[in-house]
């Protein structure tokens, strides 16, 4: 049996280029790091099949499940259909939220898998199954504190672990809109103005300088996000008046991070922020 902690992420500086790729996204590049918030994930060796179970009864068993399609993935690119996992989640990261939990258990599994099974593949291999999963698991398979650029399949590392902030997550009660709904509805005039902070904050993150990264935080679907659901705009005023040094959402929404240099503030906050919301959530940054 295996254990692993799959750890969740925060996108701290979003940016969308005016200029829409053949998918009808836009370009993005962020700056992206890990979180103390994970899921947990048991995995067995087995034969023949891939038997997928998670504590969230509403996180889906089968192809649906990013876990599920990336060992099914890893099966077809070896052609070996006598391989097979039992595989159960304990499902902590909050789904559809902005913090990539389907994607770390996708990376994670995917690099398991190759060494349970003992598997030779090479890295091209690897990044066509990921490709197939989706962009952010590109990120998860590097880790640390990264640059993404492009469509999301272009990562690098800038360091290895990220100055210590203190977080307090908030989901408003409004349901998720999907990313690409976000991407089909902002205005591509509204967007990538703010790219100087793009270049700075990775050289906060360089020199370790709290101040540095906590001024150049910015997500450009928060203005979106913010006209079609104004709570978010209270959640971050409640953060704010309750400690927090910035607030920020979380990649396409909907929750709201609070960023704090002390962790007796965030603490303070979270116990009293937790009385109003319904999902509040203490973390920091890894």
């Amino acid at each position: 049996m295996v254990k692993l902690k799959t750890f969740a992420k925060v996108n701290l500086n979003i940016h969308l280029l005016p200029k829409r790729l053949n998918s009808s996204l836009f370009p993005i590049k962020y700056v992206v790091c890990k979180i103390d918030l994970y899921d947990e994930i048991f995995i067995e060796k087995i034969e023949n099949k891939i038997v997928l179970t998670s504590t969230d009864k509403n996180l889906p068993i089968n192809e649906k499940n990013l876990v599920f399609k990336a060992a099914n993935l890893l099966k077809k690119e070896v052609k070996n259909d006598k391989l097979g996992a039992r595989i159960k989640i304990i499902k902590k990261i909050p789904t559809k939220a902005g913090f990539g939990g389907g994607s770390s258990n996708a990376a994670s599994i995917l690099l398991t898998l190759i060494k349970l099974w003992n598997i030779k593949i090479n890295n091209k291999q690897i990044f066509k199954i990921a490709d197939q999963l989706g962009k952010e698991v590109f990120y998860f398979l590097k880790g640390g504190v990264c640059e993404v650029l492009h469509d999301g399949s272009k990562v690098n590392k800038i360091v290895s672990n990220m100055p210590k902030l203190w977080l307090v997550l908030i989901s408003p009660k409004s349901s998720k809109p999907s990313t690409g709904y976000m991407f089909e509805n902002i205005n591509p005039i509204s967007i990538g103005k703010k790219q100087y902070k793009f270049e700075r904050i990775k050289k906060a993150i360089l020199k370790k300088d709290i101040a540095g990264i906590i001024d150049n935080l910015h997500n450009d679907f928060e203005s979106l996000a913010q006209k079609k659901y104004p709570e978010i705009l209270k959640i971050k005023k409640d953060l704010v008046n309750n400690g927090a040094v910035s607030s920020l959402m979380a990649g396409a929404g909907l929750y709201v991070i609070g960023f704090f240099g002390k962790k007796e503030k965030a603490k303070n906050a979270y116990n009293k922020l937790k009385e109003s919301y319904k999902s509040v959530i203490f973390s920091s940054t890894k």
